[in-house]
């Protein structure tokens, strides 16, 4: 008799196991894939904070990007989705080469992208969650502005929704790779707001959503000049 339960039980079990598998099936049919690209320099600490927060997503249809220009960080070495770059020197001030590494990835892609530097982390579990369903109903030829919080002392970006310099971070803007495409990164610096001004020229129209959660965190670290220095834990 015990053993018939005991059989009946394992069969019922299987059957919830088979029903779980098919709904996320269906669920990641129905769902957008969110592309994330991050430049990461010889900052371990803030990739591994990067890392984590993005673990805690509840949502997991996303795909994680790096692009490496040192082969010296191992921490990378059994990280999947990882585009090994040639290494570019900083000529002067203005001058930010490494830009350019972030057409590669996106040359890859089909699909809405953020673009995450490694000392920006995700605050909201569920942020990925209520960011793909936004996406699923915007036009891939619009732009989807993200409020998130900036440096140490937490400031929202942008103030008061006002697109312009100095007001907005790359991780402001969710964007869909056939538009981003049109608008290849140069060796210029300040590439998020070069990328808003060519955005506006052309009149892409901005979406905001206020009923979408702030779940970004840019540059928590403070501002950190240099290629080596570390995030706090």
């Amino acid at each position: 008799m015990n053993i018939i339960i005991l059989y009946i039980f394992c069969i019922l079990i299987f059957i919830l196991l088979v029903k779980n598998l098919c709904f996320k099936r269906e669920s990641y049919k129905n769902s957008t894939t969110i592309y994330i690209i991050t430049r990461t320099g010889k900052r371990k600490q803030c990739f591994l904070n990067l890392k984590r927060s993005l673990q805690r997503q509840t949502y997991k249809n996303f795909v994680h990007y790096k692009t490496n220009d040192n082969i010296s960080n191992s921490f990378l070495k059994k990280e999947k989705n990882v585009l090994p770059v040639t290494p570019l020197v900083k000529r002067e001030k203005m001058h930010c080469p490494y830009n350019t590494y972030l057409n590669i990835p996106i040359s890859l892609i089909d699909g809405w992208i953020l673009i995450i530097d490694d000392d920006t982390k995700f605050t909201n579990r569920h942020f990925l969650n209520k960011l793909q369903k936004l996406c699923n109903k915007t036009s891939p030829m619009d732009v989807i502005l993200l409020k998130i919080f900036y440096g140490k002392e937490k400031r929202i970006l942008p103030v008061d929704n006002q697109i312009r310099k100095s007001n907005i971070d790359m991780a402001n803007i969710c964007i869909h790779s056939s538009l981003l495409k049109k608008y290849p990164f140069d060796e210029n610096c300040y590439a998020d707001w070069r990328l808003v001004e060519k955005l506006q020229k052309d009149k892409i129209n901005f979406i905001v959503d206020e009923t979408l959660p702030l779940g970004i965190w840019a540059n928590y670290s403070g501002k950190m000049d240099g290629y080596e220095k570390q995030c706090i834990r």
